[in-house]
């Protein structure tokens, strides 16, 4: 007979909470969603956070204990301006998208250009500016989605994007090693990306995307957030895309 361990006591560190102790984590993205989930928790973890963002005093007011800094990740000397006081970074997380195109040829060709600007390249701006900074113990999060690999009628630009994404972290994981690659692929989460639509349509399109899941509901970004925490911790773990989408890969 085997006997089970006794739980912890709830003020016991979990490994997160110990691996992350007194490192400095930079959130790109981090004033709203699932960028500001992944500030709030790695901050209650011990960490040492950043958030960058173009709306910096969003996230000041939001999460107590951080630093705020202003960025345009499709402007390269902003990138260079937001990472220009740093002497050392831990670990990076990338969670910043701008423009939200219908579809790659329902919409002007500028809407899909602007995708790619702010979510592959402004991705890559940002890697390619903290790598330096980061030790061999070091890590960078990607932000890619579920429609790279499963792609729905009007997602078409986000497919070709996403792909990409996740193709750098794949290629960077080799290119940058030993500091460790990967890209997180969420599904449907509720976060106020989706408040600039009309009430009506916003809920027909959660409910659609629940249906959509084996779990019969949309993630919540404090869910998500629990991925890239391990993504950062997990020393073994590198070159890897993780889907958490509530089994929308399946449905």
């Amino acid at each position: 007979m085997t006997s089970t361990p006794p739980a912890q006591p709830a003020s016991s560190p979990t490994r997160s909470t110990a691996a992350l102790a007194g490192a400095r984590v930079m959130v790109v993205g981090g004033s709203s969603g699932i960028g500001l989930a992944v500030a709030g928790a790695a901050r209650d973890a011990g960490a040492e956070v950043i958030v960058a963002s173009r709306r910096p005093e969003r996230a000041a007011a939001e999460l107590d204990g951080i630093r705020s800094v202003a960025i345009d990740v499709t402007d390269e000397a902003s990138v260079a301006r937001a990472f220009a006081d740093l002497d050392r970074l831990d670990h990076l997380v990338c969670t910043a998208a701008n423009s939200f195109p219908p579809g790659l040829f329902r919409g002007p060709t500028e809407e899909v250009r602007n995708l790619m600007e702010s979510k592959f390249w402004g991705q890559y701006r940002c890697a390619r500016t903290a790598a330096p900074l980061l030790s061999d113990q070091g890590s960078i999060t990607f932000t890619s989605g579920i429609r790279s690999r499963r792609p729905l009628m009007g997602s078409g630009a986000f497919t070709v994007v996403n792909m990409a994404v996740e193709g750098m972290a794949r290629a960077l994981a080799i290119e940058l090693g030993p500091i460790r690659v990967n890209a997180i692929a969420p599904g449907t989460v509720v976060t106020p990306v989706h408040d600039v639509l009309d009430p009506e349509v916003r809920e027909r399109r959660l409910a659609g995307a629940a249906r959509q899941s084996t779990v019969g509901r949309v993630g919540q970004a404090h869910e998500v957030a629990e991925i890239y925490l391990t993504c950062m911790t997990n020393a073994f773990l590198s070159g890897a895309v993780i889907d958490i989408d509530g089994g929308g890969m399946l449905a």
